[in-house]
């Protein structure tokens, strides 16, 4: 389902998904900016000591070859052996790509160093090590003909030797041409194949990359591939000819045909994207770039020539943003829609603004060499590094208030530090690490552990701890003690000290603006939850997946499989041939699931202390067959969908079923948990960028029970409801994602007294009985939800809506902007009647809709045309108040942040308000007027205050600008800025005041 205005769709999440990625590649860039990155994988380590003279192996290693390597106390040399994994013959010309972090070595300077050598004819290459172990080290050996292998060690000790036993690979390959089926030649083909780990070649997260290029006839080959290889994602890239898919991948290929030399891609050809890009006069801006892409991404740029014009000149058909840069001038963003008869595209930028800051450590001493970039959130590009006094200045900012991100190893990260155009100079304390450290010991004994796993956790603002059990983050303690730093940012930190047989030990929290932490530990020894898993006939069931849900833990369920997040806390376990099953020790509550070919079974903590016994239930079926009018919809996806609240206190299970259609519309779920659910149709949306956004309609509502098969039919009821929305025929506009919902008007309930002031497990407990209520059980069994394209040409079409009264809603939201900004909406009341016999294909037409256009809260927008209306009085016309300066602020009693705000609005409506140099409105979103009423009253907020309750359109009729929102309005009624935190509010409102 589509949400509403204040919801979260499966396109956002993708958004959110896709920022972190960017995020991680501004880091990558950072630190590795000259250099190509290679996996970090696993092999066969040679050996090393301890320092005692025993013999060590990485962390997470597979057991070691042949004689261990003692390390001489001065010899600091590496020795890398390349050898052929069968003949075991040297193998001379591998090419090795060492990187490697240093930090407190005063022979050497902090920070990462790297390396490229090549194995002599004796297969060796050598590297000189520091004093102390690097506390990152990663080799990466390729070789043409070979599967690429390598090894890396974090925070552990360096043998003196390393061996890497090659494997002679395999090749694939097949043929590029075009639309026509002729050959393609020039086309740089790679192969992108999942990374090694410890755990062999799934590593989803991480790729290596094998490379060919296209003859006269298009063919193309790439060497060095696993024989077992059971994935590969090929990227293409041409001149003059754009892939498939986004960001240059092609259509997954069968590994079959590829490894029979038959795999065919084809490339179309590019659409050329003609534009101008000039300054608010109209006058051409010569030598600007426009840049095709997501930011930091790899982009494809042109200039504009010296009348402002640029061609790109291979365009894929279909939305992509554009952004346009110039000397001088702030950047200007664009998503528009790539076709073949689109018109220019023309870019108007503002002069550039200036933002200025300082980076100093905690004893106010300036840091150079900061990495200082803007948060991709915006959808703008820019990247500097602090001087040597600490400062760094940009002049070409937009105005308003940006969100950025500054990086330097050795310091914890800034994350979306917020700073707006100004006189004053920023200035930014970067922290040391958080480093932990201290003693594990056996509680009874007194004995130091010998060996310990430590795995560091992290919170945000109101939310559960996430521990992180990935090889990168977790870290193994020997002989007791233990030393690990972080650098990234959390409002919290923890860790959980593990060994098998004890029961975990975990920190309490802490901020991280402690430093240095000592967190020793005792532990007891303990079991975890153990039981019998059992068939419905009471007979043990062996091989059954075993798994912990817990509020810190994450458990998906996948087609009737278990699909366990990477890093999580919940590894599975399979019972016995006795059905039995062990955990590891487990302190928080939890649910244990029981998963196998006979069934599914969910048991609470409490259940299981009652009873070991797990007894299955059988698994449901659900067979279909989904209807497009009185026609069947072959070849399209539907979806199982449970109900699910989240609750950060309760056990984190999602649950996913999809299928697809076969020819006759016919779908068939299997192992389906018995729940009540809904069978939904997936629907594909307008592209985001680089994201396709995907929703539900349709939904039909079933209880799987156990063992039983449940028949439905999704579609095929009631009759087409067609329509059209004007949207204006530009580039930019056809840029715009636009969707709709067609879905049942019904009165929101009646909240109670006291709501406002509820806790939020009272609301939730609310929430819980009045959806229990016969008054919501019939307003949902009556409610029809349905979700609908927008076609090029504006048009649109819902199939088999219900009779019934709906309102239509359809959002024009811009890709190029943060959150997707809302740029035109329209609605519409619709009634659907009768239908003889309960289906038509005849369509009900509800004409054309023209979009409303909103506000764009940006700096100069004329916000004069609103009302607000008053607690006490009439409604306020922002434009009855020109002359004088305004300020607008959004509030609830829910929100205990306005206390702390308090203050500071006091002072300032003290300063300017009496005097009528500024009149201070504040805006309460409260349920209830009353509520809203009293706390204005009870805490002096004796300014004007208006009320709009929770479902006002006032937030949208002020543009939706971010929150906290403390809007600035001059006296000609036009904003002037958005003030978000509240420490920079009152030197702001003197800047507009004394304007």
């Amino acid at each position: 389902m589509i949400s509403n205005r204040r919801g979260v769709t499966r396109a956002a999440g993708l958004a959110v998904v896709a920022v972190l990625a960017v995020l991680a590649l501004v880091l990558v860039i950072y630190k590795f900016k000259n250099e190509k990155a290679g996996p970090g994988v696993s092999a066969v380590p040679l050996g090393g000591t301890d320092g005692k003279g025993a013999a060590t192996k990485p962390i997470n290693a597979p057991a070691p070859q042949g004689k261990l390597a003692a390390r001489p106390g001065l010899d600091r040399d590496m020795e890398i052996v390349v050898v052929d994994a069968v003949s075991k013959q040297p193998i001379a010309g591998a090419q090795l790509a060492i990187k490697f972090f240093v930090t407190g070595d005063p022979n050497i300077p902090d920070g990462v160093h790297n390396r490229r050598e090549i194995t002599e004819e004796k297969g060796r290459g050598w590297l000189m090590l520091p004093e102390k172990d690097p506390s990152y080290l990663d080799i990466q050996v390729k070789m043409d003909g070979y599967v690429s292998r390598g090894i890396t060690y974090r925070d552990e000790p360096v043998p003196t030797s390393y061996k890497f036993e090659l494997e002679r690979g395999t090749s694939i390959g097949g043929v590029v041409h075009d639309e026509q089926g002729n050959p393609i030649a020039g086309v740089d083909v790679v192969c992108m194949l999942p990374g090694d780990s410890s755990a062999g070649r799934n590593r989803g997260d991480l790729w290596e990359s094998a490379k060919g290029r296209s003859d006269e006839q298009g063919r193309w080959r790439c060497d060095g591939i696993e024989k077992d290889l059971k994935e590969v994602r090929i990227r293409v890239k041409h001149g003059d000819f754009v892939s498939e898919l986004e960001n240059d991948f092609t259509s997954k290929l069968p590994m079959e045909e590829l490894r029979a030399m038959k795999g065919v891609i084809v490339m179309k050809k590019g659409l050329e994207v003609a534009g101008l890009v000039v300054d608010e006069a109209g006058k051409a801006i010569g030598n600007a770039s426009v840049r095709v892409g997501e930011p930091y991404g790899n982009s494809m740029k042109v200039r504009a020539d010296g009348d402002g014009r640029f061609v790109l000149k291979n365009s894929r058909p279909g939305s992509v943003t554009l952004t346009a840069t110039a000397r001088g001038y702030a950047p200007g963003v664009k998503a528009v829609k790539v076709g073949k008869e689109m018109g220019a595209v023309e870019f108007r930028l503002a002069k550039g603004n200036t933002i200025r800051g300082k980076i100093v450590d905690v004893n106010g001493k300036p840091v150079r060499g900061v990495m200082v970039a803007l948060s991709p959130f915006h959808g703008l590009q820019w990247m500097t590094n602090s001087k040597a006094d600490g400062t760094f200045e940009w002049t070409e900012a937009p105005a308003g208030e940006l969100q950025f991100d500054m990086m330097k190893e050795g310091y914890v990260y800034v994350r979306q530090f917020r700073m707006s155009p100004s006189e004053k100079e920023y200035v930014i304390t970067l922290r040391p690490p958080q480093k932990w450290h201290g003693s594990v010991v056996d509680a009874e004994t007194g004995k130091p552990m010998e060996s310990f796993l430590v795995v560091p956790g992290w919170q945000g603002e109101n939310s559960p701890v996430f521990w992180d059990r990935s090889a990168a983050s977790a870290k193994k303690g020997q002989n007791g003690q233990y030393e690990i730093e972080f650098t990234q940012p959390a409002s919290a930190r923890s860790l959980s000290i593990e060994v098998p047989g004890y029961l975990p030990a975990v920190s309490p929290p802490y901020k991280m603006d402690q430093s240095d932490v000592v967190f020793d530990v005792k532990l007891k020894k303990g079991t975890g939850p153990s039981g019998v898993v059992r068939s419905a006939d009471g007979k043990p069931a062996a091989g059954v997946d075993v798994v912990l849900s817990t509020p810190t833990s994450s458990i998906q369920i996948r087609n009737g499989e278990f699909v366990l997040n990477r890093g999580g806390k919940a590894p599975t376990i399979k019972t016995g041939a006795d059905g039995k099953f062990q955990l590891a020790p487990e302190i928080e509550p939890f649910v244990l699931l029981a998963m196998g070919d006979g069934g599914y079974a969910e048991v609470t903590s409490e259940q299981l202390k009652a009873s070991q016994d797990v007894k299955l239930q059988p698994w449901g079926r659900v067979v279909g067959k989904l209807m497009k009018g009185s026609k069947p919809w072959p070849n399209e996806m539907v979806k199982l969908n449970y109900k699910w609240n989240y609750n950060p206190k309760n056990e984190q299970i999602h649950f996913e079923y999809e299928a697809k259609c076969d020819q006759e519309g016919n779908f068939v779920f299997e192992r389906v948990v018995p729940k009540e659910m809904k069978v939904s149709r997936q629907m594909g949306l307008q592209k985001l960028g680089r994201y396709s956004a995907y929703t539900y309609s349709h939904p039909e509502k079933i209880d799987v029970r156990p063992g039983e098969t449940v028949n439905v039919q999704v579609g095929g009821k009631g009759r087409p409801l067609i329509g059209k929305v004007n949207v204006p025929n530009d580039p930019v506009s056809r840029g715009w994602n636009v969707s709709g919902t067609l879905q049942t008007k019904q009165a929101r309930p009646q909240l109670p007294e006291g709501y406002d002031e509820w806790t939020r497990e009272q609301i939730q407990e609310w929430q819980k009985k009045y959806q229990e209520s016969e008054q919501w059980k019939a307003l949902n069994a009556s409610g029809k939800y349905y979700a609908f394209a927008i076609e090029d040409d504006g048009s649109f079409r819902v199939e088999d809506a219900a009779p019934g009264v709906y309102e239509i809603q359809i959002r024009a939201t811009d890709p190029a902007t943060e959150n997707r900004r809302t740029l035109a909406m329209t609605r519409m009341d619709v009634t659907m009647g009768e239908i003889p016999g309960g289906q038509s294909d005849e369509p009900l037409n509800v004409g054309t809709m023209e979009f409303q256009t909103p506000v764009k809260i940006k700096v100069g927008v004329d916000l004069s045309k609103v009302i607000l209306k008053t607690i006490e009085g009439p409604p306020v016309k922002l434009a009855d108040l020109k002359g004088k300066a305004v300020m607008i602020y959004f509030w609830s009693s829910r929100n205990k942040t306005v206390l702390a705000e308090l203050p500071v609005l006091k002072e300032i409506d003290e300063q300017y308000g009496k005097d009528a140099r500024l009149v201070v409105i504040g805006v309460c979103t409260n349920s209830r007027l009353v509520t809203g009423k009293a706390f204005a009253q009870s805490n002096g907020m004796k300014w004007m205050q208006a009320y709009v309750g929770i479902n006002s359109t006032a937030y949208e009729d002020l543009g939706e600008p971010e929150y906290p929102a403390h809007l600035l309005i001059g006296a000609d009624g036009k904003l002037i800025n958005n003030v978000t935190r509240i420490e920079t509010l009152k030197e702001e409102v003197g800047k507009v005041v004394k304007n």
